[in-house]
């Protein structure tokens, strides 16, 4: 046997991205940085076609990587008119990304830039010069790797006079970015908070004849002061690259250092002019953590804007320029050695609310204004007020809350997108008069406020989580996600979902249908022994549009079930049992066809202008539309009765499907003429009860088969010679439910699907070359039929059927899971534990406040209750002062009641401990109807988790070093009944089958213990894993139901700091401190997940197709805090050696982005 890992949702978690010309020269593409992979979206505006009357982001690419992302850039190198990706990853890879139509996402250059004995520095950050003369890399704790970009030759002087202070290159025009030529060089700054380039103007050198000198130049020049009348012959010298830093030094003082890279000596030099020599300039703010540089004017004034936690300050960076007046004159008589002391180099700051800024974007088309983000998501506007060049003063303006940035992206002048760590990422549309061109730049207008244009859900970070199965096979995983001002619970499944728009009580509709009738829509209802239309009217002026039941369409018989309704060629028709009703639009004069046998029409489609009729005894009768009539024009006997009926055009060429009873054929019929072109029978017991064949979005026909037992076939349909054929050979078979299946096609966000109605319904989608089943968060829906994209009230929605309901709604994007957002109004869920008995959920939540005066953060914690259905609040609890919740557990009272109690464990914060000392555990049950705080008990440290044992009323929490026994007497007092303590810290306590404990320690791996009750009540270790892991998450490994009562199969799953999954087994092993046997938690497998775990669940996510006994049998959920929700299942033998196989030879197929090795 062996676990197969999988995710169902990838990481959601955006750590940042860029707004680049990457694929088109001059159409900008948002990328996003996801972690393990690379998003490009495209930013689309409002358009006539569209409802939409905002802008919008489309989903081009998504690139996977066999790393994880540290640090994005761009580069547009010199000739080229789009832009190139520079991507640094975690483990040291360093790799250029291009884009063309021909070829599509290509690696231009890799290298690995790894340094074994170097040190990781924490910054990890990859930076362009602004002249795309070279990328510098931060990786490492006093080094950084340099990348020259077409390197030239060095502009030299003549005889002995000395070059700047770092040589200016000439640039090759035509040369491509080649990673391999990088180079080492030394920095004198460790603790780099941040690292950013800047550049400076050109500098003024003497040429012979402005300084007035020999033939030969002189190195030691003393004279008098120039001239003025030379300045107009010294050359234009382009200043090298330049990196400035902000570091912090041992003693903890943060310092600002200015470099110049000399590209031909390979050697990186402290800058000269203001900010020059090892010791850099002292910062005022002891905070200041992200720097903005911004360039020099003809002036000569650049400089950087250090922000620190209150303080925002301007400081000015200029390298010596001999040509200026003040560089003449500082050439004289060593005065070029003083002149950092004689002239304080120009800051002036502004006090900000104190908070940690955490993101900054400068506003495209202003060169001084930026826009500022703070961890707590507060969004400013900082302008460097300019006066005669230099910058005078800066100003601040808050423009409101937003999502805790990673990345601030503008996409317009006043359109901007968030990346975010701790909650959803956000498309903003700032206040027009945010940014001002002139003396009044900026200002924010009492009126005018930021709009939320759109919000991308993220999971991330998850914290706890809980998986819940109810009734009917529905599964939910109920996340606590976010943090700061970002925190919620969200429920997420793996389904598509549907946003409801309307709903009405209608039981026993069979059939429905979508039609037009001028401005309105009607929805035509089929029930057993009648037919009702619904008109829908959209609203006047802002007002409710309404529904309404009608009688005035003339056409239809209300009295009789309808088989078919459809607007054909100009006419409005019905199809029944008994024949065909048609109208002309105006409703004039009803007609009726009904062919010469009087037989009973069982099934009808419509395609294009004519109408297909299957009537008893196996008769295929084509109809079509001649002037205001429908007219039959052919007819065919087929061999059997038909089952299905389904006509459609497949290249502009209309084909008619045929399901026949008893022979279990499928026939395709050319239309008119209603011959054979290609059949196909299907080897089952169980009848064809439906057909469809639709085209995906990539050109691809499928043929869809529904069978009586709920399974359902696909065949590619491909071109052969004039008509089309089945292929056989691709041939897919699923099982959807255990019901009879129907099918409807729909388009949502402009995706070509089909909507499988069974008891299981599932949409089908198309996703590369192959064929995507989503579950749909309904139940029972027994007929669907969709709204025209013209629809003036729901347009492309669908309307769905139930037994007793009919309801209308939108499927906006088939996802891979379906995201529900339970805001908490600023609290940040932490933990959370599901009561099934009693339908809720017991929450701990932490809200943190900040005085933006005095910096000081204050948190005030508390206990949630919410109902399971509704998530409204059914008690809330606040903790006292310095208290913070830590885990919580429902623990059932079988003996006294039935009921149960949530178990909710914290501890007393003091910043003055090295470990917890003071805690409490608190008892809370239904009482009356609502739920009180029964019971309470002090404990002696932090209770890191609680986990639920065996026996009426016991349970046991981890507490620092020790995991204590808890008894729950009928009063609800709690008696600590037996202890271990060998561990260093229990952070994790998982209650596992047959009695046992499994204890996840900070820094001793796994260890397994057993909690007997009877006859004395005690804890006893059973296994260890000896090695030295940090855990996150643990789990026991069981069979399906995974309770107290299942059989332990002492396998156990661990998750560790260094982003692995691992399994250990129980097993009696000889070990050198006994002579005899001893049960230990031996290492069994590895697997390198690359995020980490903070939650594993007992269960399965995803819905399970097919027999369910199946290779592959889902054990386990987890979750990350990334925000990725994966699966790990159980493969047996021959399954797990054909997915090695499967996994080896993709390796070998799949090409590596970024020339990463996926084993690495």
């Amino acid at each position: 046997m062996g676990l197969y890992v999988a995710q169902s949702q990838p990481a959601t978690v955006q750590l940042g991205g860029l707004y680049t010309p990457w694929i088109n020269p001059d159409e900008n593409v948002l990328v996003v940085n996801k972690l393990t992979r690379l998003e490009v979206f495209a930013l689309s505006s409002p358009s006539s076609s569209t409802t939409s009357t905002q802008p919008a982001l489309t989903l081009l690419h998504e690139i996977p990587l066999f790393g994880t992302v540290a640090s994005l850039t761009a580069a547009t190198l010199h000739g080229r008119t789009t832009s190139t990706l520079i991507v640094l990853t975690t483990s040291h890879h360093l790799f250029a990304l291009d884009y063309s139509h021909a070829s599509g996402i290509t690696t231009s250059s890799t290298t690995s830039i790894a340094e074994p004995h170097a040190r990781t520095a924490e910054l990890q950050k990859v930076v362009v010069d602004p002249r795309a003369r070279c990328v510098v890399v931060h990786a490492f704790d006093g080094i950084l790797h340099v990348v020259p970009i077409g390197l030239g030759g060095a502009k030299k002087g003549k005889g002995k006079r000395r070059r700047s202070s770092a040589a200016a290159v000439a640039v090759d025009e035509t040369a491509e970015l080649d990673l391999e030529r990088g180079f080492n060089v030394r920095l004198d700054a460790l603790n780099v908070d941040d690292l950013v380039p800047l550049d400076l103007p050109p500098l003024h050198r003497p040429t012979r004849k402005s300084r007035g000198g020999d033939e030969e130049d002189d190195p030691d020049l003393e004279g008098e002061d120039d001239d003025d009348e030379g300045d107009a012959e010294d050359e234009l010298e382009p200043t090298p690259p330049v990196v400035v830093t902000i570091s912090s030094d041992h003693n903890g003082a943060k310092k600002l250092s200015a470099f110049a890279v000399d590209l031909l000596d390979k050697e990186l030099s402290p800058l000269e002019g203001v900010l020059r020599g090892k010791e850099g300039v002292k910062v005022r703010d002891p905070g200041v953590e992200r720097l903005i540089p911004v360039g020099g004017g003809e002036e000569g004034w650049g400089g950087v804007v250090t922000v620190g936690e209150e303080w925002v300050e301007w400081v000015e960076i200029r390298e010596l320029d001999e040509g200026s007046k003040e560089g003449k004159k500082s050439k004289g008589k060593g005065k070029g050695k003083a002149r950092g002391k004689e002239e304080e180099q120009k800051r002036v700051g502004v006090r900000m609310p104190v908070g940690m800024v955490q993101a900054w974007a400068k506003v495209p088309g202003e060169d001084d204004v930026f826009l500022l983000g703070d961890v707590y998501g507060k969004l400013m506007v900082l302008v460097l007020v300019r006066e005669g060049g230099k910058v005078e003063r800066l100003e601040l303006t808050d423009l409101g809350d937003t999502s805790s940035p990673t990345a601030i992206i503008p996409l317009s002048s006043s359109l901007i997108y968030i990346t975010s760590r701790f909650a959803d990422s956000q498309l903003v549309k700032l206040p027009i008069s945010a940014i001002r061109t002139g003396d009044e730049r900026m200002g924010v207008e009492d009126e005018d406020e930021m709009e939320l244009v759109a919000s991308y859900a993220s999971l991330a970070p998850v914290l706890d989580a809980v998986l819940v199965k109810k009734d009917g096979g529905s599964v939910s995983l109920v996340t606590c996600s976010g943090a700061y001002k970002g925190g919620s619970l969200r429920v997420v499944r793996s389904e598509v979902g549907l946003s409801e728009e309307a709903s009405l009580d209608i039981e026993g509709i069979r059939e429905m249908w979508s039609l037009r009738r001028g401005t309105d829509d009607l929805l035509v209802l089929s029930f057993f022994t009648e037919t009702r239309v619904l008109s829908f009217t959209k609203g006047l002026d802002g007002e409710e549009g309404g529904v309404e039941e009608v009688d005035a369409v003339a056409v239809f018989a209300a009295e009789l079930p309808t088989i078919l309704a459809a607007s054909v060629g100009g006419l409005l028709v019905q199809v029944t049992a008994a024949g065909v009703r048609f109208v002309n639009e105006e409703e004039e004069m009803v007609q009726e066809w009904k062919g010469e046998s009087r037989k009973k029409i069982t099934l009808a489609t419509t395609v294009g202008d004519m109408v297909v009729l299957a009537v008893e005894g196996g008769v295929v009768v084509l109809l079509e539309v001649r002037g205001e009539k429908l007219v039959q024009v052919g007819s065919s006997q087929l061999p059997n009765e038909v089952a299905s009926l389904y006509a459609c055009t497949i290249s502009s060429t209309p084909i008619l499907v045929v399901g026949l009873w008893t022979s279990q054929t499928v026939l395709l019929l050319s239309l008119p003429s209603l011959r054979t072109i290609s059949f196909v029978t299907l080897d089952s017991t169980f009848l064809i009860r439906s057909v469809l064949i639709t085209t995906f979005a990539d050109g691809v026909s499928q043929l869809f088969v529904g069978l009586g037992d709920g399974s359902l076939s696909s065949f590619v349909v491909e071109r052969s010679g004039e008509g089309f054929r089945v292929d056989e050979a691709s041939k897919k078979e699923v099982t959807l439910g255990s019901l009879p299946i129907a099918f409807r096609e729909f388009v949502a966000a402009g995706v070509v699907s089909v909507l499988v109605m069974s008891d299981r319904p599932t949409i089908v989608s198309r996703e590369g070359d192959r064929l995507k089943y989503s579950s749909v968060n309904l139940k029972g829906i027994t007929a669907a039929t969709s709204f025209s994209s013209h629809s003036s009230v729901y347009p492309s929605s669908l309307a769905l059927a139930s037994p007793t309901s009919l309801r209308i709604g939108r499927i906006e994007e088939i996802q891979r899971v379906d995201i529900r957002t339970i805001p908490l109004d600023e609290d940040e869920p932490a933990r959370i534990a599901h009561d099934a008995r009693e339908e809720r959920f017991g929450v701990l939540c932490l809200r943190r406040e900040i005085d933006r005066s005095s910096g000081v953060e204050t948190t005030m914690a508390a206990f949630k209750v919410f109902d399971e259905k509704t998530f409204g609040v059914l008690g809330s609890f606040p903790l006292e002062p310095n208290e913070e919740g830590q885990s919580v557990a429902v623990v059932p009272r079988q003996s006294y009641d039935g009921g149960s109690y949530f178990v909710v464990g914290t501890t007393r914060i003091d910043p003055h401990e090295t470990e917890p000392t003071g805690g409490r555990l608190l008892l809370f049950a239904a009482v009356d109807g609502g739920v009180k705080q029964v019971g309470e008990a002090k404990i002696g440290g932090a209770p890191y988790a609680i986990a639920t044992l065996e026996g009426d009323g016991y349970f046991a929490a981890a507490v620092n070093s020790q995991v204590i026994a808890y008894s729950i007497d009928r009063h609800h007092a709690i008696t600590p009944v037996s202890t271990w303590s060998g561990a260093f810290i229990s952070h994790n306590l998982v209650a596992c089958p047959s009695s046992t404990l499994l204890v996840g320690d900070a820094m001793r791996s796994m260890t397994l213990l057993r909690f007997n009750s009877d006859p004395t009540p005690v804890l006893e270790e059973v296994a260890r894993d000896y090695r030295a892991l940090y855990m996150s998450a643990v789990e026991a490994l069981v069979g399906d139901g995974g309770g107290a009562g299942s059989e332990e199969k002492k396998e156990y799953i661990g998750a560790e700091t260094e982003l692995n999954l691992f399994t250990v087994l129980k097993e009696n092993v000889t070990t050198s401190r006994s002579m005899s046997d001893e049960e230990q938690l031996s290492p069994r497998g590895v697997f390198h997940l690359g995020e980490m775990v903070s939650k594993f669940c007992r269960g399965s996510f995803v819905q399970q197709l097919g027999d369910s006994s199946s290779a592959v049998a889902p054990r386990l959920v987890f979750a990350t805090s990334a925000g990725s929700i994966g699966v790990i299942a159980e493969v047996d033998a021959e399954g797990s050696k054909l997915l090695t196989e499967l996994e080896r030879n993709l390796r070998t197929i799949v090409p590596a982005v970024g020339g990463l090795d996926h084993e690495q």
